[in-house]
């Protein structure tokens, strides 16, 4: 059992959700191969909170994981949560963990709970898949399940002299977002910074304005990233064929959140629309199986992903997700999932159709789904009708439930595990300062 992570990655630059340009050809055919969920959706917009997610069926405020940037404000994974790797090794697989960062997703946050094998570096996709391999050869385990995590679609962390913001070789870069545009230096205007997540740092912080030449560059070397991991991926994915260890295989791959290219007047992925909450999820399952290909259009979420693979192999459930069993091998009909996504963001349906609503203490913020798919028409300020506002005050309440809720189960897990305080070292900490991250 395979459960692959690419970060960083949005559902629509994928050619299997209808992407124009050739990034993923690997991607498009394990999806032609297996089960599309074309409407997944991502609890959070963060690293950290999301893969405590993804490993644990809980939502953020639930599992309670975050990284606020000092050693007060950071919190690992309580102990007393279960995790599917736990829940596999109990029932007698080999676990294996191999990761692109080494501060979160290493030993420090929890995340290695159940894992009987752990190796987190901060290495690109091939270097990642070496070390995978060699591992594999030696100890051949006979019921295994890899966590796999790649970093390489991530804005890049910096360096020496002018480096670009995505980084992949000149070859992809020549072919998916081609020349660089006259006004694009390579450093923000009037100071000395160099590209890379700093650049996309400063516009957001409004101290240039990137043009659309620019934004269309960035988001040709966001795509040539991420065709060079597919080429990673396809190569990985051969050498284990020709192993035999995808022959009775199930195969997961999905993301922790996407990336925006100015949809909402910002880059990276610090907010919640579908260019951050649309990620992909491809199952692939084990040849032999009766399972057929097809696609799955109901709303589904990262914290269904754990009790989805629990459900499969036979192991007791975990989490608050649902298993998405039935739907991908059986083909049974799916509603909805409602989707809260970090603290005060809910994604859902009423009478009326699919909203987002924003809670904003200040200026809440709703979203008519099925009218506006891409979110440019906020209701509450634009449109205040007493019909938006009566959704908006009933998502209100759904989602205070839901915080209750996750309060409950944070405290409770919470109290009931080992203390651990991350500890994280110098290079660590520097690495998620140039990334971009002041703690989330």
């Amino acid at each position: 059992m395979i459960l692959v992570s690419i970060d960083t990655l949005r559902a629509d630059h994928v050619g299997a959700y209808g992407y124009s340009k050739a990034t993923t050809p690997f991607l498009d055919s394990l999806a032609k191969d297996g089960v599309l969920f074309e409407s997944h959706m991502s609890n959070s917009n963060n690293t950290l909170s999301s893969h405590a997610s993804i490993l644990s069926g809980l939502v953020p405020m639930a599992h309670g994981t975050r990284d606020g940037g000092s050693d007060e404000t950071r919190f690992p994974l309580p102990s007393a949560v279960d995790t599917l790797a736990e829940r596999l090794s109990v029932a007698g697989y080999t676990t294996a963990s191999f990761t692109a960062h080494p501060a979160w997703l290493g030993r420090s946050f929890g995340l290695d709970q159940g894992f009987d094998h752990l190796e987190s570096e901060w290495w690109g996709a091939a270097d990642e898949s070496r070390a995978f391999l060699r591992w594999l050869d030696g100890e051949m385990p006979s019921h295994l399940f890899a966590f796999l995590h790649f970093y390489d679609v991530h804005s890049d962390m910096g360096g020496p002299g002018v480096t670009l913001p995505y980084q992949a070789e000149p070859e992809f870069v020549e072919r998916l977002a081609g020349p660089r545009p006259a006004e694009f230096t390579g450093t923000v205007p009037g100071k000395d910074y160099q590209c890379c997540s700093r650049w996309l740092q400063a516009a957001n912080k409004g101290e240039f304005t990137p043009s659309a030449a620019e934004i269309d560059y960035v988001r040709g070397l966001y795509d040539a990233g991420l065709a060079q991991l597919d080429r990673d991926l396809a190569r990985l994915f051969a050498e284990l064929r020709r192993r035999g260890f995808l022959d009775g295989a199930l195969i997961v791959v999905t993301s922790d959140h996407g990336e925006e290219f100015w949809e909402h007047g910002k880059l990276m992925h610090g907010g919640f629309h579908d260019e951050i909450a649309h990620v992909p999820l491809i199952v692939v399952p084990p040849l032999g199986t009766s399972v057929k290909a097809r696609t799955v259009s109901a709303v589904t979420r990262s914290i269904d992903v754990p009790p989805t693979i629990a459900d499969f192999v036979g192991v007791p459930t975990l989490g608050a997700g649902r298993s998405l069993k039935s739907a991908f091998v059986d083909g049974a009909p799916l509603v909805d999932g409602e989707v809260m996504f970090l603290e005060s963001v809910l994604r859902a349906s009423d009478a009326r159709g699919p909203f987002r609503f924003a809670d904003d203490e200040q200026h809440p913020a709703f979203w008519d789904l099925r009218a506006d798919p891409t979110e440019q028409r906020e209701l509450l300020a634009q449109d205040p009708a007493a019909e938006t506002t009566a959704r908006a005050d009933a998502a209100r309440a759904r989602l205070l439930e839901l915080r209750n809720s996750a309060r409950e189960l944070e405290a409770k897990t919470r109290a009931a595990s080992k203390t651990r305080a991350p500890n994280l070292g110098s290079e660590d900490e520097e690495r998620l300062k140039s990334l971009g991250y002041g703690g989330r």
